[in-house]
């Protein structure tokens, strides 16, 4: 029989991330101080010579991820049938009633997350709360991004959480023009067979959009079928300015997360300073609050 308590499950692809999810692991014991959460690492890392041993203390635990992944459809990005394997692996691993998957570069940043969403899950019936992709980028058909999902699943079983991308589907390519938005809704990623099975018991976080980037949006996206566009009508918060390497999510009306754009830095230039600054202000912001 499952326990109420949560699982946080990582999965660890690149060396560089080390330092994220280190980050990640110490602020989820931050700010759910209270909290019996397990935390467990699927080192996925192909082989790394990095250690992952010091991270194997009281709640976490590290297991063996995949280190070669075979690909059949030469189309889908090695990285993310890799963490749709990881990621079973971990939920396989899991026992408790609740799972939580979140990328090493999302950082939650919410004083009591973990109990504010069990009890907020119970007494609503959302079965599934996730990270929506942001509005800076509609590559993709489906709403649900794999940075961050929660799961109860006394309702959503184990079983029926696949995050591979969807086979069936062919991925455009990433040119704006007009002949690829013909395409643009059947590009398939980590989480879209969930969303298709599960849409009417997710809900998702919201996320914030730059003013100045929602005022060059292409002209085309004014002027084509809703179904030819790369814009998307998904709430969203628009907002004058942000950090053009960082997005931000909101839930029930609260900042409540924020994710690193790892793919558009170079390794070596991880913001960590900027990261840790950001999160010291929010976590600086709700004691004030809380007073």
């Amino acid at each position: 029989m499952l326990n109420d308590d949560v699982t946080i499950i990582h999965s660890y692809i690149k060396d560089y991330e080390l330092p994220l999810l280190e980050k990640n692991i110490d602020l989820n014991d931050i700010f759910n101080p209270d909290s019996q959460h397990q935390t467990l690492v699927v080192d996925n890392s192909s082989g790394s010579n990095i250690s992952l041993g010091t991270l194997a203390e009281d709640r976490v635990q590290v297991i063996d991820g995949v280190i070669n992944v075979a690909v059949s459809l030469i189309e889908h990005k090695v990285q993310s049938i890799g963490l749709a394997t990881a990621l079973r692996l971990g939920i396989r691993a899991s026992n408790t009633r609740y799972i939580c998957m979140i990328d090493p570069d999302f950082f939650v940043c919410l004083p009591y997350w973990i109990e504010e969403m069990k009890q907020y899950m119970e007494a609503t019936g959302t079965r599934i709360i996730a990270a929506s992709h942001s509005p800076e980028h509609y590559i993709k058909r489906h709403r649900i991004a794999s940075h961050f999902v929660f799961v109860d699943t006394r309702y959503i079983p184990k079983v029926l959480l696949n995050f591979m991308p969807d086979k069936t589907v062919r991925i455009p390519k990433y040119s704006r023009n007009a002949y690829n938005r013909i395409g643009i809704r059947k590009m398939s990623d980590c989480g879209d067979l969930i969303e298709r099975r599960f849409s009417d018991q997710i809900e998702y976080l919201v996320p914030l959009y730059e003013r100045k980037q929602n005022a060059n949006l292409n002209l085309l996206d004014k002027i084509l079928p809703a179904k030819w566009r790369y814009e998307r009508n998904e709430p969203f918060i628009i907002v004058e300015e942000k950090h053009p390497d960082l997005n931000y999510y909101v839930w029930q009306q609260h900042l409540f997360g924020l994710h690193c754009r790892l793919y558009l830095r170079a390794a070596d230039k991880i913001p960590m300073d900027i990261i840790s600054r950001t999160i010291s202000c929010i976590y600086s912001g709700y004691k004030a609050l809380s007073k």
